[in-house]
């Protein structure tokens, strides 16, 4: 959830502290469970929205839900991290907060369940269910602190999808078993339902966050584009030749910029194919790990429809990536199982009665062996649709890594484009996140504006200029003799100015009378007659058609006056020189 590891520290801490109050002399006794539950303390720091979770989670056979057995205590170690992030969201509400009760009410029952798992178990269960299904409801609207309430919420979303995987996994026997006190199957359907809500609520809250840190000044928004005293945009210096018209150069600039944001796009887009690629690359071999875990069980080895069912959701990853046909051929080995005229019931007498000879016979002999002599042996249906789809998997995640290292190509090329392999630079983007990239595009077409912006005022028409009009002009001839710090550690600076700028033309075009032409003659000096103009000396006031000239980055001069004493403006253009 984006905590510095100072934040996760105290936080843990503080899950202890409370802990040892709360339990007392039991503490020592149930120490696993903190272990447990400081373990997903560390685990919540790093995930930042729920489809990183979902991710983690996909199956039973996931390093991530594995990981949080290590101290074989994952139930209580669950509860446990529920009732203190519940606790530690509740003392950061005020005591007429309209959410206070709902929260508190989420935190006792999981304290119940945590020190009665069998009392009462099926009303604590579809109670709690209940009362997160209300806390989701106001959430959004009346949390203050949403950055808390995202916490809660994603920590809440992992407590959820591991009570899925838990029950998931219950074989046979124990739902059976569990079902003689609780209604699973509904407690299933329910815990689906509230995991769609939450994952909605939690992603809203995501989002809700970023323009809060942006307009807060948090580096989601701020351009990637500063390394110390180096500044990415110092790539477009080697344009801006001084000995060249700013007319000129701005043409070239143009469309370098364009050129790059193409090139940026090109790289997210890159990025958010490589994500989802290997989102599926992790899943499959999830799916992969569990075929050869099933393989390698002595006893309790499922049947490849029993395993599809339990892993169905890796399953439809695999075939999503797979080509029509591979889908085609798999499903009709599938359906040669389903259709077979062994009922299950037979199935399950055979296994046991075969069971007697080769579970000492898996016992007893090497792996190797046993391989060598399945060989030989007749292939079962449902043997020859096991290896059908390992083989596929396989297949699967072999053209899934050629697609990656394509992907990876890509991005490198496109890298080499933008950063002329420049170290420094090549540096800023691979580390920039996608907003990074997505500032770094938006600052480009900034910049685009204001080169816009810049070639239409030197192209502007200027005859007689009242004394507003001329002071914009002073004011764009400093800020073209400073052009090139545009692209220097300065940049930040020279757009404020550049806005500023763009700003005054707009309110000056709206005062002339004939917008098209630009003319700041006698359209403006009319509406500013008051003010009055200084005609450039030595020229016919009916020449106004000689008057007119370009203004030029490399040449704009000005000068007084000799009679008038006040500043004019005047244009040095070079005989046979075309500026535009």
């Amino acid at each position: 959830m984006g905590l510095t590891t100072g934040t996760v520290q105290l936080r843990k801490k503080n899950f202890k502290h409370l802990f040892e109050q709360w339990r007392g002399e039991d503490a020592k006794k149930e120490a696993s469970y903190l272990d447990t539950a400081l373990l997903f303390v560390d685990y919540a720091a790093t995930v930042a929205n729920p489809e990183a979770i979902e991710a983690d989670f996909c199956d039973s056979q996931s390093p991530k839900y594995r990981e949080l057995d290590k101290y074989k205590a994952r139930s209580f170690g669950t509860a446990l991290f529920c009732k203190l992030a519940t606790h530690d969201y509740l003392l950061s509400l005020a005591h007429d907060d309209g959410q206070r009760l709902l929260v508190q009410g989420i935190h006792d029952i999981i304290e119940t369940l945590y020190l009665n798992p069998k009392s009462n178990t099926e009303k604590n269960i579809f109670n709690l269910i209940d009362a997160v299904n209300q806390w989701l409801d106001v959430c959004v609207a009346s949390c203050a602190d949403k950055q808390r309430a995202r916490q809660l919420c994603l920590s809440l979303f992992i407590i959820l999808n591991i009570a899925r995987l838990m029950t998931a996994n219950l074989n046979r026997l124990m739902k059976v078993l569990v079902s003689g006190f609780v209604n699973l199957s509904e407690i299933e359907a329910n815990l689906t339902l509230l995991l769609e809500k939450s994952k909605d609520v939690a992603n809203h809250l995501c989002e809700a966050i970023i323009p809060e840190e942006a307009a807060s000044g948090s580096s989601l928004d701020i351009p990637h584009v500063h390394v110390g005293d180096t500044c990415f945009y110092e790539k477009y210096l080697p344009i801006v030749d001084r000995e060249k018209p700013l007319l000129l150069i701005i043409p070239a600039l143009q469309r370098f910029l364009h050129r790059d944001n193409r090139l940026l796009q090109d790289l997210q887009k890159a990025r958010t194919e490589q994500a989802v690629v290997l989102r599926s690359t992790k899943k499959i071999q999830y799916f992969l790990d569990a075929i050869r875990n099933n393989e390698q069980k002595i006893t309790g080895r499922q049947y490849v429809l029993e395993f599809l069912e339990e892993h169905q959701a890796n399953f439809q990853i695999l075939l999503q990536n797979c080509s029509a046909e591979q889908n085609r051929n798999l499903q009709d080995k599938i359906n040669q199982v389903e259709e077979s005229s062994y009922s299950k019931a037979f199935l399950y007498l055979m296994s046991w009665s075969g069971a007697l000879v080769t579970v000492p016979f898996r016992y007893a002999a090497p792996s190797g062996l046993q391989a060598e002599l399945l060989a030989y042996a007749p292939a079962t249906l449902d043997g020859e649709c096991k290896q059908e789809i390992k083989c596929l998997t396989q297949i699967c995640l072999g053209d899934l890594q050629q697609k990656l290292a394509l992907i990876e190509n890509e991005q490198d090329r496109v890298i080499t484009l933008l950063t002329k392999n420049n170290s420094v630079w090549e540096a800023m983007v691979r580390n920039a996140t996608h907003q990074q990239l997505d500032a770094l595009r938006r600052g480009n077409e900034e910049i685009l504006e204001v080169l816009s912006f810049l070639r239409e005022v030197l192209q502007v028409k200027s005859s007689g200029p009242a004394l507003e009009v001329r002071s914009f002009f002073e004011d764009v001839s400093s800020f073209t003799a400073r052009f090139s710090r545009l692209f220097s550690s300065e940049h930040d600076t020279m757009m404020a100015e550049a806005r500023r700028l763009k700003s005054r033309f707009e309110d000056i075009r709206s005062d002339v009378q004939s917008p098209s032409s630009l003319d700041f003659g006698k359209g403006f000096f009319a509406k500013k007659r008051a003010v009055g103009a200084i005609r450039e000396e030595g020229r016919p006031e009916s020449s106004a058609g000689k008057k007119s000239s370009w203004l030029s980055f490399s040449r704009l001069k000005w000068f007084k006056g000799k009679s008038s004493g006040n500043k004019s403006i005047t244009v040095e253009k070079p005989p046979g020189t075309s500026l535009i």
